[in-house]
């Protein structure tokens, strides 16, 4: 079991600020949804549209949109579950990106009796669900650090589970601090899934858009920041978009 104290902060106190953070992101990520006139289409192929938001004041990486459709008798919750896999499998993860080791840490914020692996990918059938996870990269190329992600994910149903979101958001942790010769990223990211029929077919189908923006922080290549910001995303779709539509 992970330790969820440090300092004077007891665990509760610690999840009392993961819960203010990750409620700001959920109201970040409702409003990044609702226009997504905002974003401007630079590529489209293989069923997978991306387009990219305008910076806003501060910002060093743009939010990027990718959106999909899936021809798919699975639901939402079913395809969020194969999402959050790829984050945490390694068998799955290694075929996604030759960059991304094994996450080390994925804690259950509301069961923390439940911190390993093996616990939290056999039991996804809970839909409410809020955690954190640790992800490190290797180094992409040489002179460049390798990075690493301590993130919270928060997901939540709507319309009896039709409409599943996911809200990722960066955060610390006492226990997982910076490490010697790794840079921390920061990153934002977001599902909205919807299961919808098609009025032509009259076949099940979801709908998804995914926002995400990834900031790896310190000296990095112009094209690995652009990689990493639109290439990486734009293979991690269409990877759940391969997946969904052969299951």
């Amino acid at each position: 079991m992970v330790s969820m104290e440090y300092g004077k902060k007891t665990s509760e106190e610690l999840k009392a600020q993961y819960k203010k953070k990750v409620e700001e992101a959920k109201a970040k990520a409702l409003k990044l949804h609702s226009n997504y006139n905002d974003f401007k289409q630079i590529d489209s192929k293989n069923g997978v549209t991306v387009a990219k938001k305008q910076l806003d004041e501060g910002q060093s990486v743009p939010f990027v949109l990718l959106s999909v459709e899936f021809e798919t008798d699975m639901t939402p919750h079913e395809v969020t579950n194969y999402i959050w896999k790829i984050q945490t499998d390694e068998k799955t993860r290694s075929k996604l990106s030759q960059y991304v080791d094994l996450s080390t840490i994925l804690i259950d914020l509301k069961d923390e009796s439940k911190s390993s692996f093996e616990e939290l990918n056999g039991d996804r059938k809970r839909v409410d669900t809020w955690e954190i996870a640790y992800v490190q990269t290797k180094a992409p190329a040489t002179l460049v650090s390798p990075r690493s992600f301590l993130f919270q994910k928060l997901r939540w149903g709507e319309k009896d589970n039709s409409i599943i979101r996911t809200v990722s958001t960066s955060v610390e942790h006492p226990d997982y601090g910076n490490t010697s010769g790794v840079v921390r990223g920061t990153l934002f990211n977001s599902w909205k899934l919807e299961q919808v029929v098609d009025s032509n077919t009259n076949k099940k189908k979801i709908i998804g858009h995914y926002i995400t923006m990834s900031d790896p922080s310190g000296w990095i290549p112009g094209w690995l920041v652009k990689q990493g910001a639109i290439g990486e995303p734009f293979k991690f779709v269409q990877t759940v978009k391969k997946y969904v539509e052969n299951k």
